[in-house]
């Protein structure tokens, strides 16, 4: 009996080795190494990932890059060639570049270069001249770029030029890694400019690490030339001979692993399509696989244990004859009865690495739909811009946003509100699928904080007045704000968009400044005036003249006249600013000759306020007009109005001036130079310039026949700016050169 009995302890002692050695064979010798291979190719995986998604975030940044200068160069407001030496047209610069400052917010700031005045005009409403651009006080410092050869560079440019990340110091900043591109405008074969981008190195990162929080590597970024741009870690052996050997080996699209320098990396690389440019992502691969060989370790130590502790429990139990059967139960339950995961097999460990990955999943897909509306305004804004030859072109992109534009007549209308736009707008787009039947249209911001813009098809028999009146009325009840709406005029394709968009802004421009919050159609408008305005420059220039000759009556009529001007309905809106500035010119001009700077701090302070409507500004003018009148008549008959004994003896002391001139005088007396010359002639019986110059060439017969005194002092003591303006002055009056008349009066 115990023979069998050992006989049979040694074949249940076999069966139980065997059943124990079998798994735990399967486990150690084709498992570990299985689920090295899975993770690694799941690391692959989720580096191509990544490096896609960067490239596709830098396409979508970038894309306005390459169109920002042609909508430059398209802008009507920028005229090349009248920037030259016009004040007027480097500030209508500057305004049109601030339109520019909705760009995304990948660019640090962009700058405009007009190559004729040597300018450059950023968005943010900055200019500068180009030898101040680097100044230290006030500009930019390129660490590795002189002013020398900046200048250079920009009157050079006839290709996109990028320059890497590089130290550039900036004026209450301090040190910043920046990345320049630089693009000309696109004019031809002429050179007028280019337009300049700053993009933070540190801007770049955190749109890199915001695909994902958990990626460890290294991001790269060279340009079509293998020259590189950008990398997260700011490595310094880019340029090396052994990294540009490790980055030829790399295959666009498809992970793999590869070794540099003795390391071996998970590498993956993604050609843009739009320029060129090759994302790469490097990660270690002993980093990436570390988590997974220290459970691999461990595990090993934990199989010896529990197969010594197996074989030992075996052993007894079996000897036992219950104890085997309790010992199992009571295993299993101190084994598999709530063991926290870190402790668990290598499958809890999987598990729960496939688990983190779900979970970064789900915040990658999250951030990509808060990022869809963004590109979905992006795109709108592209279809305004006149970006789109077609719908189905249009479609192509914009499908996947849901934007869908179904009918074929194209309108734009532009909602403005003093009240809470962002409310307003969020509003509105909530109420954009049910507009109305047969129409398509989605709202976006427009370039004004206040401005929302409604893009949109109908069909040809829809009223798209009438469903902008319905939801204008539903929007002043639900959210209590009244709204002025301006249409555009219809087109039948996309390439309209833009046309309608402008008209629809001189729309709702007309209803602003009329302070009205009706809505209004371009076309209507236009019916309105069908004839064009006159400007009353001659009503302004006699306004001028009745200041100056002090006649109080005659200043209100014109003034009162002046204003039914700007009241009427048929005046267009930038006529009635050029007049309203014309006419704050003069009186602030009179109010400053009367000493009275209150009022000229009034005039001054609403001059170019963008929403000044007509009522503000007839009230401004009728109280500065009577201000003005009441200075007038309160005034002395000398202090009232300039007399031709006053202006003669303003001529007698400064005749003679190197600075004395027409417009000097015009200034005196608070006139333009114009009306004053026409005042002088009426007066005086004779022109400005002839008097002045009978004065100095009687002065200069003096000094010639009194003294000995060279030309050059004559000519200087005589009020003329060099001698041979005074040689031909002389002779053209007296008929002989001023040596001749020395040499006879002698």
């Amino acid at each position: 009996m115990k023979k069998k009995r050992m006989k049979l302890l040694w074949k249940f002692m076999v069966s139980y080795i065997v059943v124990l050695l079998l798994p735990l064979t399967v486990i150690l010798f084709y498992y570990y190494p299985y689920s090295t291979s899975i993770v690694k190719q799941k690391e692959m995986d989720w580096n191509e990932h990544v490096t896609e998604q960067v490239a596709n975030s830098m396409d979508i940044f970038m894309k306005s890059v390459y169109t920002l200068p042609a909508s430059i160069v398209d802008n009507r407001e920028i005229k090349f060639s009248l920037i030259g030496a016009d004040d007027y047209q480097r500030l209508v610069v500057t305004n049109e570049m601030k339109k520019y400052n909705s760009l995304d917010a990948l660019f640090y700031n962009t700058f405009l270069y007009v190559k004729k005045n040597g300018y450059l005009f950023s968005r943010t409403g900055f200019s500068y001249e180009l030898k101040e651009f680097m100044n230290p006080k006030s500009g930019f410092v390129y660490a590795d770029w002189s002013p020398e050869q900046f200048a250079r560079d920009l009157d050079r440019l006839d290709s996109i030029q990028v320059r890497p990340t590089e130290d550039v110091t900036i004026v209450g900043e301090g040190r910043v890694k920046m990345i320049t591109i630089l693009l000309p405008l696109p004019l031809g074969n002429s050179r007028e400019g280019s337009v300049l981008f700053m993009i933070k190195h540190d801007t770049l990162a955190r749109l890199m690490k915001s695909v994902s929080n958990a990626y460890t590597g290294d991001f790269i970024i060279l340009d079509q030339n293998d020259n590189p741009i950008f990398t997260l870690s700011e490595r310094d052996d880019l340029r090396s001979a052994g990294f540009k050997q490790f980055m030829s080996r790399l295959q666009s699209g498809k992970s793999g692993v590869y070794s540099y320098d003795g390391t071996s990396y998970i590498a993956s690389q993604t050609v843009s399509q739009q320029n060129g440019w090759k994302y790469v992502s490097i990660n270690p691969l002993k980093q990436a696989l570390q988590q997974t060989k220290e459970t691999q370790r461990n595990t090993f130590v934990l199989v010896g244990i529990i197969l010594l502790i197996e074989i030992m429990v075996i052993s007894v139990s079996i000897r036992k004859n219950y104890n085997p059967i309790k010992a199992l139960v009571h295993l299993s339950k101190s084994v598999f009865g709530g063991v926290e995961e870190k402790r668990g097999n290598e499958l809890d460990i999987i598990h729960s690495a496939l688990r983190n990955l779900s979970d970064e999943n789900y915040k990658l897909d999250e951030s990509v739909k808060r990022s869809v509306p963004k590109v979905r305004d992006t795109l709108l804004s592209e279809l305004l811009s006149g970006q789109y030859a077609s719908l189905e072109q249009f479609a192509q992109e914009a499908n996947a946003y849901g934007l869908r534009f179904g009918y074929p007549k194209c309108s734009v209308a532009v909602l403005a509100s003093e009240g809470d736009a962002e409310a307003i707008l969020s509003e509105l787009k909530r109420r954009e699928p049910s507009i109305a039947s047969g129409i398509d249209g989605y709202f976006i911001k427009g370039i004004h904080h206040e401005d929302i813009v409604f893009v949109s098809t109908h069909r040809p028999d829809v009223s798209l007045e009438c469903a902008l009146r319905e939801l204008k009325e539903e929007i002043a009840s639900r959210v209590g704000t009244k709204l002025c709406i301006g249409i555009g005029n219809e087109a039948d394709g996309p390439e309209g968009f833009h046309v309608s968009y402008m008209n629809a802004l001189r729309a709702v421009e007309h209803l602003r400044i009329k302070n009205d919050t009706s809505i209004v159609s371009f076309d209507s408008l236009t019916e309105r005036r069908n004839e064009s305005v006159p400007y009353p420059s001659e009503a302004i220039h006699s306004l001028e003249l009745f200041i100056l000759t002090n006649d109080v009556p005659e200043v209100r009529r014109t003034v009162a006249h002046l204003i039914e001007f700007l009241r009427q309905d048929r005046t267009p809106p930038f006529m009635i600013r050029a007049v309203y500035w014309n006419l704050s010119h003069i009186l602030a001009g009179s109010l400053h000759r009367l000493k009275h700077q209150e009022g000229i701090e009034r005039l001054s302070a609403t001059t170019f306020q963008d929403r000044f409507s007509v009522g503000e500004m007839t009230a401004l003018l009728k109280e500065s007009t009577e201000l003005l009148c009441g200075l007038m008549t309160n005034a002395t008959a000398s202090a009232k109005a300039a007399t031709l004994d006053d202006v003669l003896h303003y001529i007698e002391e400064n005749e003679y001036a190197p600075t004395f001139s027409l417009q000097t005088v015009a200034e005196r007396y608070g006139m333009s130079v114009s009306n004053f010359s026409h005042y002088f002639k009426k007066t005086a019986g004779q022109n400005f310039k002839e008097y002045v110059d009978g004065r100095r060439i009687q002065k200069s017969k003096q000094l010639l026949i009194q003294t000995r005194l060279p030309l050059e002092q004559v000519a200087g003591q005589t009020g003329y700016a060099n001698t041979s303006s005074f040689i031909r002055a002389f002779k053209k009056s007296v008929g002989v050169t001023p040596g001749q008349f020395r040499e006879i009066n002698r």
